[in-house]
């Protein structure tokens, strides 16, 4: 309903720049409190403890709601094909689509792990089992297309390397330096990233820098802050505002 009446709407809000091609508008990102996200050793720790996980393991993380569209089956495959059994592949959610959990776990040396959905409140503390998040979708998929999923930003707060294949509003971020370009090859990417982890794992930084730079509550805030005026005094349309949200942030 609101993207076939865009044009009557007094301000336009999207959350990403794709969208933003195309409707205008302010870029408001999928935020997340950056006071509740806190990486560190010990959180890990605790947490692969509680959730029973190894802690001599590589975890690969699946986190959110499992759809066809968002490639676990092929996750699965990935790390199947590298013949390693010092990687686990957790997926804490619900898996939405009926028999999607069985073709999951059909996948042969792929040691998996379901945990039940998780509360909102304890984000940050499962990602913080992860080494690795892989969003994996169908880049053929309208979805794909013009959707930027969330998890990405719980990632990006933890620190977490990030592999994925490039959408269109995952773009920038490879651009940046804050996410792995599968390129097409998901289990050559993951393999490439567990041989040289620990320079990726350095990266770490970089990656919380774009969280706190573009993707908090507290600057999402203040950005539709400023929608919601601009929209009292008549000045944001349909071809208002469009910015590149990265442009003032160093990529290389």
């Amino acid at each position: 309903m609101a993207v076939g009446l865009v044009h009557e709407f007094d301000g336009i809000t999207v959350s990403n720049e794709e969208l933003q091609n195309r409707y205008g508008g302010e870029v408001i990102y999928h935020a997340r409190d950056h006071r509740k996200f806190h990486p560190s050793k010990q959180l890990t720790k605790n947490s692969r403890q509680n959730f029973g996980i190894p802690l001599n393991k590589r975890v690969v993380l699946f986190f959110g709601t499992g759809r066809k569209h968002k490639g676990l089956v092929d996750v699965a495959q990935a790390i199947a094909s590298l013949e390693r059994d010092d990687i686990v592949f957790v997926l804490a959610g619900d898996m939405h689509e009926p028999g999607l959990a069985d073709q999951i776990k059909t996948v042969s040396n792929c040691q998996c792990v379901f945990l039940e959905m998780q509360h909102f409140d304890d984000i940050a503390s499962v990602v913080a089992i992860a080494d690795i998040c892989i969003l994996s979708q169908d880049v053929k998929s309208p979805i794909s297309e013009f959707q930027l999923p969330a998890k990405l930003t719980d990632a990006l707060a933890m620190g977490i390397v990030v592999i994925a294949e490039k959408t269109p509003p995952l773009n920038k971020f490879i651009q940046a330096g804050v996410v792995v370009d599968s390129r097409g090859s998901l289990a050559d990417t993951l393999k490439d990233v567990l041989d040289h982890f620990e320079a990726h794992h350095q990266e770490a930084s970089m990656r919380r820098k774009i969280f706190l730079k573009f993707l908090t509550t507290e600057v999402n805030a203040k950005k539709l802050e400023r929608v919601v005026k601009e929209s009292a005094n008549g000045s944001v349309g349909f071809e208002a505002n469009i910015t590149n949200s990265f442009g003032d942030f160093p990529f290389q």
